[in-house]
């Protein structure tokens, strides 16, 4: 067996350390430039760039914002003629309101047939109760030929808090979840010409801390679009 030391060429190497002598380097240096100068001739004293008067005070600059805004307010006149409205609007404002009860969980269709004790209210409403609850909405609404023959009907909501369940005509058409945002659905298949029934199931969450305390709230009216 051979127990001779082989050389390591890169232990040698690493021994031997770096050498950073830049002797044989060169710093470039950068080229001598003559210097050109254009001459420009035949320019209008007009064009030529004057730097505004510094302004040292607050009244100075409170006058020409003043200034500003009467010379730019030109700019943002709306000139733009009115389009015309094709939509047939119509606006819910009065409610029959309640809390659910014990008996609405096992009968839910009592609820959309109108049972139990309501009280009447418009919208929006704000209030009770706090806290993990469900509540329910319930109007009567018309639609006319001219409003069927739109093909179109959607039903739009400016906000309900915190989650809310659509029915139209005893049937489901949506739900949605979160706060003050709006939102709309398309009720197109279950509308009939006369009388119709909406009927919002509302459920309230948990309160989220004693200074954001969760309530049942009924943020902003409908609004039905034909």
């Amino acid at each position: 067996m051979n127990n001779k030391h082989q050389q390591d060429t890169f232990a040698d190497i690493a021994a031997g350390g770096i050498n950073f002598s830049n002797s044989n380097l060169i710093r470039p240096k950068p080229p001598q430039l003559k210097g050109k100068y254009f001459e420009v001739k035949g320019i209008d004293e007009k064009a030529i760039f004057t730097p505004l008067k510094k302004m040292d005070t607050k009244e100075e600059l409170y006058t020409e914002l003043e200034n500003q805004k009467k010379y730019y307010k030109k700019f943002f006149e709306d000139l733009a003629p009115s389009l015309k409205s094709y939509r047939i609007r119509t606006y819910l404002e009065e409610f029959d309101w309640r809390i659910q009860t014990e008996e609405d969980q096992q009968n839910f269709r009592g609820v959309l047939e109108g049972a139990g004790r309501w009280e009447q209210l418009k919208v929006p409403h704000y209030g009770a109760p706090v806290g993990k609850a469900v509540t329910y909405y319930r109007t009567r609404f018309d639609l006319s030929q001219e409003q069927m023959d739109k093909g179109a009907l959607y039903i739009c909501f400016k906000g309900v808090d915190y989650k809310a369940h659509v029915f139209v005509n005893d049937s489901f058409i949506g739900s949605h979840e979160g706060f003050f945002a709006p939102f709309e659905f398309d009720f197109t298949p279950y509308a009939k010409q006369g009388e119709n029934t909406l009927v919002v199931m509302v459920e309230n969450d948990f309160i989220c801390i004693n200074i954001c305390a969760g309530f049942h709230v009924l943020i902003a009216g409908f609004n039905i679009y034909f």
